[in-house]
């Protein structure tokens, strides 16, 4: 996979490269490309991650709301309960 595909600055890349292969660079390009890297992370991974854990919080704050709604006024078990793999649906990547 190309860093372009996935957003990645090639300058990361191609410092990874010179760093592995020759030498290594200025403490100030290293801070450059930890800022770069922080942000790419943030928007690629972590938000996204952020988000899909808070919607299987609504929908699992929402199953055990309506559950115990229809007890309350039911005093029976007629709501069913989704599967765990419904539920664990929100977890996975998009």
């Amino acid at each position: 996979m190309l860093a372009k595909d996935v957003g990645l600055a090639t300058w990361l890349v191609e410092l990874r490269h010179r760093a592995t292969h020759a030498d290594l660079p200025s403490l100030r390009v290293l801070k450059a490309a930890r800022s770069e890297l922080l942000t790419y992370f943030e928007k690629a991974y972590w938000r996204p991650q952020l988000e899909r854990l808070d919607a299987a919080e609504r929908a699992v704050a929402d199953v055990l709301r309506r559950r115990k709604k229809n007890l309350l006024e039911n005093n029976d078990a007629a709501t069913p309960i989704p599967h765990p793999t419904t539920l664990a649906a929100f977890l996975a990547p998009a």
